[in-house]
């Protein structure tokens, strides 16, 4: 590694920024070019992503229902993301015909890398199969695919497009850039509680945002309640945050969770940390989502054998120590953990679904036939309550085996990672870059831990979700793959 390799990898273990240490190593011309050209657009585009989506729910809120703009226009513009997506894809087509430096990062991405061609050919072959079961098979129309697509397929183009940028970008601007995100939500965890006491005090004044103080179930097309409880019209205030439901926001903090204890807890002191540690204690507990609390928690034993690998006491602590939570919870009130008609509800989708599976098991029943985008196309859709029975329901078996093998790598390279992770901490002191292996392993096991949801509810019917998480992965596997540098 080249000296400037290694100062750069020192300012990101520091946290430095430092500017004029660019232009002593590099030049003031290289430097601004550097930093401006290169670096600033794709972190603005980055940053702009993930806050965004944080924020889309509330303000499209607030217009829809508080000011009551509507129309077609306005719903092309709640597509920002989608076509952020689309408008990289046509700039990375456009240098690749041009010859430009991104061209020549693309066509050697997909050119030379076996990974990438793996994730390519099998987001291809599942959007082949799902357009060619909804067309011709099914028979269920173009749109009904398109809708699909948008939930199912592509998040899957978006790690493609990431996964591009974080080869080009390197390893160091990938953990910077993740390293920034586990900030948002540490800044995210404070603004949570807030929100939860303002709320609880006085739900009336989230009217002020075009909120339903008085719904308890949000319907598509009507203002989202400002208010949910944990026994539908009754029992303890769940919070929701700035997400649709608290079920998504239970995802949201799962999904973050292994990342935040990479940066912030990881090999920490709990005296040090005991702040962090309560402040997401208190945002799972109040999200009352039972399928959060248990990832959640098995995550904290997963990630705690992973890190303290030589030391089984402390493993098993956390092991003891998730059961004696469940025991107390249950103690405390039953019916946090068994609820009968949520219970009763996932049997009986369970049943429905393997019968519409059993009806088609090959071709499915086509896209659009099951949740999220059955309720766009019909009135009343089907929701199965597992994310892998959906997609095998829309797409049948022949299409849910490229879209698991997907994922199936994924998750792979994230045991890959680990396997490449330094077993003593002297190694990262000497070697910063060495960390990057934790920042994969985080973020697949952020991954991982949402596909323990799928059974039993569905995170890709959320946006706010999903986006980041498969950019966020395509960002660090991209960088994985690609040259440590800093320049």
């Amino acid at each position: 590694m080249s000296k400037k390799d290694k100062k750069g990898w020192e300012r990101i273990r520091k946290g430095e920024k430092g500017f004029v240490a660019q232009v002593k190593e590099q030049g003031l011309w290289n430097a601004i070019v550097w930093r401006y050209k290169k670096h600033t657009m794709m972190q603005f585009l980055f940053r702009f992503f993930v806050l965004g989506l944080l924020f889309q729910f509330l303000v499209q809120t607030f217009v829809t229902f508080k000011l009551g703009w509507d129309g077609s226009a306005w719903e092309i513009i709640w597509l920002w993301k989608e076509l952020l997506i689309v408008g990289l894809v046509v700039s990375g087509a456009w240098s690749v015909v041009r010859g430009h430096e991104w061209g020549q990062t693309i066509k050697k991405v997909i050119c030379t890398d076996r990974f990438f061609q793996w994730l390519a050919w099998l987001t291809m072959v599942t959007m082949v199969i799902s357009f060619i079961g909804s067309m011709f098979v099914t028979d269920v129309g173009l749109k009904a695919w398109i809708i699909a697509a948008k939930y199912n397929i592509f998040p899957m183009v978006i790690l493609l497009v990431r996964y591009v940028i974080g080869y080009h970008q390197g390893r160091a601007w990938v953990m910077k850039q993740l390293r920034r995100v586990a900030k948002v939500v540490a800044h995210l965890l404070v603004w949570a509680l807030i929100f939860y006491v303002i709320v609880g005090l006085k739900p009336g004044v989230l009217k002020l945002f075009g909120y339903d103080p008085i719904a308890f179930e949000w319907v598509i097309g009507k203002a989202p309640p400002a208010v949910y409880l944990s026994l539908f019209d009754h029992g303890n205030m769940r919070n929701q945050f700035l997400f649709e439901r608290p079920i998504i926001w239970g995802f949201y903090l799962v999904m973050m969770f292994p990342l935040f204890f990479v940066t912030y807890l990881r090999k920490h002191a709990f005296s040090s940390v005991r702040g962090r540690w309560l402040l997401y204690a208190i945002a799972i507990a109040v999200t009352f989502s039972r399928a959060s609390w248990g990832v959640w928690l098995v995550l904290i034993v997963l990630m705690f054998a992973l890190t303290y690998r030589r030391r089984k006491p402390v493993v098993i602590a956390a092991g003891l120590g998730t059961v004696a939570v469940f025991g107390l919870m249950n103690m405390y009130d039953g019916r946090l953990l068994i609820r009968d008609f949520s219970d009763k509800g996932h049997l009986y989708a369970l049943q429905d679904s393997l019968d519409m599976i059993g009806e088609s098991p090959v071709w499915g029943k086509g896209a659009g036939t099951a949740w999220p985008a059955s309720h766009q196309l019909h009135d009343e859709g089907f929701n199965p309550e597992n994310q892998f029975l959906q997609i095998i329901i829309e797409y049948g078996l022949i299409g849910f085996l490229p879209w698991l093998a997907f994922f199936g790598l994924l998750l792979a390279q994230g045991v890959v990672a680990y396997l490449q992770t330094p077993r003593h901490e002297s190694e990262i002191k000497k070697h910063p870059q060495t960390m990057y292996s934790w920042y994969v392993v985080a973020v697949t096991l952020g991954l991982l831990g949402l596909g323990a949801e799928w059974l039993v509810l569905h995170s890709f019917a959320d946006r706010m979700v999903m986006y980041p998480l498969m950019a966020m992965l395509g960002l660090v596997i991209g960088g994985m793959f690609a040259d440590v540098r800093w320049t």
